[in-house]
């Protein structure tokens, strides 16, 4: 039986300017508390991912459109709408895990926002790993029942109803009923947002990247340099997942292992351009030898450096240059 996460749930090419578009649009209008405009947009561009997989047909990772209606719902103070989004979001981020691994999606932004910040009922959230684990053993490798795990909505309907809970009733099943957003930034230009991740141990590369991306003119995001909930301080890992969502592009030195992994396979889900960067004075002239098979796979976007100096060229070239 194949892998879940071998199973393409890509944004297509051919929509990824047009998700893109609708996306900037969303945040532009989440920037200037515009938040009612902002989840139209948002909603916008989950229906277009939504729409789109009959013409496809295959599934298309929708969390990160999901994840940001959410938001702008929490932000106006809509919070049954809000947590109705963030449960659709963690779904897709379910979905999109290895059969029985369902766990790596609670260190997503969607699950940490689901269950820590709303507080909502385990028994809830247990019934819905199981269920959607259930809906991706029934589908295994036959593609043609692609369509069972398509729509969040109807998971969750589905849910709902064995556990006889009407969905407007969602919200009272959470411990926070009007929560306090002390989220990540409000993003600035997503156009210009690079994540950089890395060892967090041993820094010093990822402190030069990012100043290497601020004077290309684009805005370096380090998850140890950003505020976030008082929970999220306690693990890094599980915050830079959520400041993923907010970039257009992420830099990743690979050098050493140090829990990256996951925040790499999500750029493609997110449809994030990225770039992976390993040292390799140890092997000159080699990247294989310092890096995983996975990472192997990723040859074109793979970049060996022997010092921090040959990094502005690579960045430089990575990077476009900015619009003024």
């Amino acid at each position: 039986m194949a892998r879940r996460r071998d199973l393409d749930r890509s944004v297509p090419e051919q929509l990824m300017s047009k998700q893109i578009n609708t996306a900037l649009e969303g945040l532009s209008k989440l920037a200037t508390a515009d938040y009612e405009g902002a989840a139209e947009r948002f909603s916008e561009q989950y229906r277009l991912l939504l729409n789109a997989q009959k013409e496809y047909k295959r599934t298309i990772y929708k969390g990160a459109a999901l994840y940001n209606v959410g938001l702008a719902r929490t932000y106006s103070k809509q919070y049954d709408l809000a947590i109705w989004n963030f449960s659709l979001a963690y779904i897709e981020d379910l979905l999109s895990t290895r059969i029985g691994s369902e766990r790596e999606a609670d260190s997503g932004g969607a699950a940490k926002v689901v269950t820590e910040l709303y507080g909502m009922d385990e028994g809830i959230i247990a019934k819905l790993k199981k269920f959607v684990l259930t809906l991706k053993k029934k589908v295994g490798e036959d593609l043609l029942k692609w369509s069972e795990i398509a729509d969040p909505e109807s998971i969750f309907l589905s849910v709902l109803k064995r556990l006889k809970i009407d969905r407007s009733r969602l919200l009272s099943k959470c411990r926070q009923k009007a929560p306090e957003l002390v989220f990540l930034e409000i993003p600035q230009p997503w156009s210009r947002r690079v994540f950089i991740g890395g060892n967090y141990d041993v820094p010093s590369s990822l402190f030069a990247i990012a100043e290497i991306v601020r004077a290309r003119g684009y805005l370096p995001k380090l998850a140890c340099n950003v505020t976030m909930m008082p929970d999220l301080e306690k693990n890094i890992h599980d915050g830079s997942l959520m400041l993923l969502h907010t970039c257009r592009y992420a830099i990743f030195d690979v050098t050493s292992y140090s829990g990256w992994l996951m925040e790499l396979e999500r750029t493609r889900d997110y449809g994030i351009k990225k770039v992976l960067l390993v040292r390799n004075t140890m092997y000159p002239g080699t990247v294989n030898k310092n890096i995983s098979r996975m990472i192997k796979g990723m040859g074109k976007t793979v970049k060996p450096y022997k010092k921090i100096g040959d990094l502005e060229p690579i960045i430089e070239e990575f990077l476009p240059e900015p619009l003024s």
